[in-house]
């Protein structure tokens, strides 16, 4: 296997993970659905898409020469990456809240197919990877505009969407920044590196005016308190001494046990 069928393969593996989880994911939806009997089967109509989408990819890696590995050969019953919420989502059997959560793994989906084809494949994965995306954007399109039509049914269900959104939200911003701090650490070293030495210090010092704020300002409760501190380092010293003269005689004892006289010692 050239190069060229490495990257090939390695990207096709990639997405045979995600439509496995696509699978799994809609069924879970599919099951979870229980009032409204076209929304549930266009869902595991998807599902269905997922697993065939799956085969194809499977086969294509058998004719590139690359073992498929068993975690690929089905859903295993657990969705991954876009999918981790469903469950949580299913327990609400909240159309809305549902829908919502198929479309983020439809995201994820879309993401790894517009990077797959954005690579270097062989002709014939090249097509069936285009057309395979075609069909994951019409899916996406689908479920966004199921989700846009309804509306969520109770407060749990908003609750936690606005909550999903506010995290999903909050991450980007945590990862916006970091990206930030890193490229300045880049651009001026040092003065980052003051920066961060004056906020150690100043965490310390915090740390420290805390510390001697909760001490005694009495004289003789810091000496009690010193006294107390120093009972306990001397009781915690001969607590050691005496759990390793123990161990040294029961080592004494089992060698004079099992050793013959002439190598025993005292």
């Amino acid at each position: 296997m050239n190069a060229q069928q490495e990257e090939t393969a390695a990207i096709i593996g990639e997405l045979i993970e995600t439509c496995r989880d696509g699978q799994e994911g809609f069924r879970l939806a599919a099951e979870a659905v229980t009032d409204d009997v076209e929304l549930k089967r266009l869902l595991s109509s998807f599902s269905l898409q997922r697993a065939k989408f799956a085969g194809e990819l499977e086969g294509l890696l058998t004719r590139l020469g690359h073992e498929i590995p068993a975690d690929h050969l089905s859903a295993g019953g657990t969705a991954h990456r876009g999918w981790m919420k469903i469950k949580s989502a299913l327990s609400l059997h909240d159309p809305h809240a549902i829908l919502a959560e198929c479309e983020r793994g439809e995201d994820v989906a879309k993401e790894a197919y517009a990077r797959a084809v954005a690579q270097r494949l062989s002709e014939p994965a090249q097509e069936i990877v285009r057309r395979q995306r075609q069909e994951v954007l019409a899916t996406h399109n689908t479920i966004r505009a199921l989700r846009d039509s309804t509306e969520p049914g109770s407060p749990l269900a908003a609750t936690t969407e606005a909550a999903s959104e506010a995290w999903e939200s909050a991450k980007e911003k945590g990862h916006a920044l970091h990206a930030a701090a890193k490229e300045r650490i880049r651009e001026r070293p040092v003065p980052a590196i003051l920066a961060l030495l004056a906020a150690g210090f100043a965490f310390g010092l915090a740390i420290h005016l805390l510390r001697r704020r909760n001490e005694p300002t009495d004289p003789l409760e810091r000496a009690n308190l010193a006294t107390t501190q120093w009972f306990g380092k001397m009781g915690r010293k001969l607590r050691r001494e005496r759990a390793m003269h123990n161990i040294r005689r029961k080592v004494n004892r089992l060698a004079n046990r099992h050793l013959p006289d002439r190598m025993r010692w005292g």
